[in-house]
């Protein structure tokens, strides 16, 4: 169930999705895929540009989560008969690219992006849980949101410090 909960817990750069709007499965697991992306990727270079200790131990733990994540997420995927994205799509790109440049600025950059991003998957796994139309999708939504939470907690620690 860990597995299953950060699978969901990297959905960085969340987009807010209107209250409106229909989410449908492929939805939910390209935002969540794309998310797990950009963390594995943006953690990676948090480990290399942040000179704070408790950044890069963050890095590490969200490189193994999000990347077992992807794995879990890519076997819901199959039993569903979903697609998996590729790669990351152009918002997290250029999100991404935006971060390599920023010198001395990285850190609270990066911490504040994946802060963002944590707090946009909680609201999207909140509404899916309770809105989504796949049983499975929604059964996973439900559990990762705990992680989530958990995440977001230990980003916003170090924010405060």
């Amino acid at each position: 169930m860990r597995l299953l909960g950060v699978a969901l817990a990297a959905m960085l750069g969340l987009a807010a999705v209107p209250a409106y709007a229909a989410m449908d499965a492929q939805e939910l697991v390209d935002r969540t895929a794309h998310g797990d992306m950009f963390e594995v990727q943006s953690s990676r270079m948090a480990l290399h540009l942040a000179k704070d200790d408790a950044v890069r131990d963050l890095a590490r733990k969200m490189i193994v989560e999000h990347t077992e994540a992807m794995v879990a997420l890519k076997q819901v995927v199959n039993a569903q008969g979903l697609g998996f994205p590729e790669g990351l799509d152009p918002e997290r790109k250029e999100r991404l690219f935006a971060l390599k440049d920023l010198g001395e600025r990285f850190t609270p950059r990066y911490l504040a992006a994946i802060a963002d991003d944590h707090r946009e998957l909680a609201k999207l796994l909140s509404r899916y849980a309770a809105e989504g139309g796949n049983a499975a999708l929604k059964d996973f939504a439900r559990g990762a949101l705990p992680s989530v939470k958990a995440h977001l907690a230990e980003i916003e620690a170090l924010l405060a410090r």
